[in-house]
């Protein structure tokens, strides 16, 4: 039988302030939606797309930024089968996807736990190389008939390997099925907004 958790009301985040600022402060918890979990981040790592893109061109003041995550769920809302409460949770596996991810060799073992489907250490030369062959891999071994493999990162032109496979990037923000507006580019020139209805495939 598993405790009950003790939500907090306030949380730490790294949040966008005016003048593409960012501060580490105090922030409310979110509200779990009907769809949605709430997830005890464990470790978070750095995204260089979140700070090239969402801070120096699109930051909205007030974002929360984050895409790289891993916790335990302590709440689900009510639509919410898995995960359950006291999973681990990485958040791409729970959108589906197999996640290839890097790590330190020392860490290997704890980020395999947590869900990760192919760990290359970071410090590897030929880290890059074989990045690129995982994606050739994952088009190569999808189903007759074709698909989509969804990347966060661009695809590779080595990985086009099959006419019936799409290969799309994501911005992992979208993937929710939410609405996400990132507010004018910094030029003042054009505004990016996006709306899904539904989650990414």
């Amino acid at each position: 039988m598993m405790s009950t958790v003790t939500i907090p009301k306030a949380m730490k985040a790294m949040v966008i302030q005016e003048g593409h600022v960012v501060t580490w402060t105090d922030h409310p918890v979110p509200t779990v939606g009907d769809n949605d979990i709430l997830v005890k981040t464990v470790a978070v790592a750095q995204n260089p797309q979140t700070g090239n893109v969402l801070v120096d061109f699109r930051g909205k003041p007030g974002s929360i930024l984050g895409l790289d995550w891993s916790g335990r769920v302590v709440q689900v809302g009510k639509n919410v089968s898995t995960p359950k409460v006291g999973d681990a949770s990485l958040f791409a596996i729970q959108l589906g996807y197999k996640v290839v991810t890097t790590s330190s060799p020392r860490n290997f073992d704890f980020v395999t736990s947590l869900g990760a489907d192919i760990v290359f250490d970071y410090n590897d030369p030929n880290v890059g190389r074989k990045y690129k062959e995982s994606q050739k891999i994952s088009v190569q071994v999808m189903r007759s008939g074709g698909g989509r493999a969804v990347l966060v990162l661009a695809p590779v032109q080595e990985a086009k390997v099959r006419d019936d496979v799409e290969m799309m990037q994501t911005m992992v923000y979208t993937a929710l099925g939410h609405a996400v507006d990132f507010g004018p580019m910094r030029n003042g020139q054009s505004r990016l907004k996006i709306e899904r209805n539904g989650r990414l495939p």
